[in-house]
């Protein structure tokens, strides 16, 4: 009788953002869909032992690609905040201004001592009715992973962008809401003329 080996299963994962909090005041934003530069538009999970290469595993992939997955991670994490009234899908005249971005790292680091999620983002915020950048920052940010297998990476992956986004969620809300000051003010009807002659 012949034999054969059985293939293995494809697995899926996925990054968590954390609970939701009670919103604050009356800013709204929208984050539209995020870009990827070439290794990481692949669904495929990248793992790296060199600087020089890449390598993708075959058996174990993101749920969604990354663009996506950081996008809807950052929408997520930004609305749990707690520091805006909500925080929109894709773009939208209620929104105040958008946040985008572009992946530039969203990797697993093998290392002698440990395996680490690596993740560097290009963000920018832009007024929705001019399309002006009100802002504009590259962050990065490292976790060392529990397990070294691919879940304690998408775990680990998910602690790196929440931490990243305690950091710039401050920053975003004060350029928002420096776009919402300047509308209210050129929005404000001119101070009459005094009729007294």
């Amino acid at each position: 009788a012949g034999c054969g080996s059985t293939p293995k299963d494809i697995r899926y994962y996925q990054v968590v953002a954390p609970e939701q909090v009670a919103a604050q005041g009356e800013l709204v934003i929208g984050v539209e869909p995020f870009y990827a530069d070439g290794p990481y538009a692949d669904q495929r999970m990248v793992y790296r032992e060199s600087e020089y290469r890449v390598d993708y595993y075959y058996y174990h992939r993101w749920s969604a690609p990354p663009a996506l997955l950081v996008s809807e991670y950052l929408r997520t994490s930004l609305q749990s905040s707690g520091k805006f009234k909500t925080v929109l899908s894709g773009f939208t005249a209620d929104a105040v201004a958008m946040v985008g971005g572009r992946i530039i790292a969203f990797e697993e680091i093998d290392a002698s001592d440990n395996w680490r999620a690596h993740v560097v983002l290009d963000l920018y915020l832009r007024d929705t009715q001019s399309g002006e950048l009100v802002w504009s920052k590259k962050v990065k940010e490292e976790e060392v992973a529990e397990e070294r297998n691919p879940e304690g990476i998408a775990k680990a992956m998910s602690i790196a962008l929440g931490r990243l986004t305690e950091r710039v969620a401050p920053e975003i809300r004060e350029a928002a809401a420096g776009v919402e000051r300047t509308r209210v003010d050129t929005s404000a009807p001119a101070a009459s003329e005094s009729e007294d002659e």
